[in-house]
């Protein structure tokens, strides 16, 4: 009795494992079609595989195996990327904000109820700028504090599930997400800047953003 509040996290846990792992499986299968070596991604697999039996596996109770060698390389320190970036599966533009004038031309006319709905899908897929945005804050704060980071860490998921929305919106319209192009968002937040400060820029982006839309004589 005292135990079945982890016994119901615990069978929580395993209602959602098959279709995790699942998960995983189709998004390697989706690195490879999109041509990266299937040698770095085994690699990768490999390693952590060896990484959870040394730790005693899941639960820690399993019999403890040798810890792999560390991927890391301690000779050149990591340096976060500051400048966005796709995989090589999508076309990218970042001279403008707007798509028509990106894709070279209106696909349906100005304010059409396709044009607003493909507008609307794109900006949601290409949210994918807050993903790494947040990302980099996350980075930033590493071992300082771990609600701070729980904390981003959610909201950096968030901005995954709605790119998420946006990719399949796409293909339930019956666009091809990889012929329209994805918009890159350059910003100072992702640069040499305090946490705090570039955590109220990309908010004040996004507040101003909205305000626009309201009002766009503002």
């Amino acid at each position: 009795m005292t135990d079945v509040p982890t016994i119901r996290c615990l069978r929580r846990i395993l209602s959602d494992q098959e279709p995790m792992l699942a998960w995983a499986d189709a998004a390697i299968a989706a690195y490879i079609e999109g041509g990266v070596d299937e040698a770095g991604l085994s690699q990768w697999r490999w390693h952590l595989d060896r990484l959870l039996r040394s730790i005693g596996g899941v639960t820690g109770a399993d019999p403890r195996g040798e810890a792999p060698t560390p991927l890391r390389i301690d000779a050149k320190p990591f340096e976060r990327g500051t400048v966005p970036n796709r995989d090589v599966r999508f076309d990218t533009f970042k001279n403008t904000g707007d798509y028509d004038a990106a894709d070279g031309g209106e696909r349906f006319p100005a304010d059409s109820y396709e044009s607003l709905r493909l507008r609307f899908i794109r900006t949601q897929r290409d949210e994918v700028d807050a993903i790494e945005a947040f990302g980099t804050f996350i980075w930033d704060i590493r071992f300082k504090d771990f609600d701070a980071e729980y904390d981003l860490a959610r909201i950096t998921w968030d901005e995954a599930r709605h790119t998420e929305i946006g990719h399949r919106a796409m293909l339930i319209a019956g666009y091809d997400p990889f012929e329209l192009r994805n918009r890159l968002t350059g910003s100072t937040c992702r640069g040499p800047m305090d946490p705090a400060f570039a955590m109220a820029e990309i908010n004040l982006f996004g507040e101003v953003g909205v305000l626009k839309t309201i009002n766009p004589a503002h």
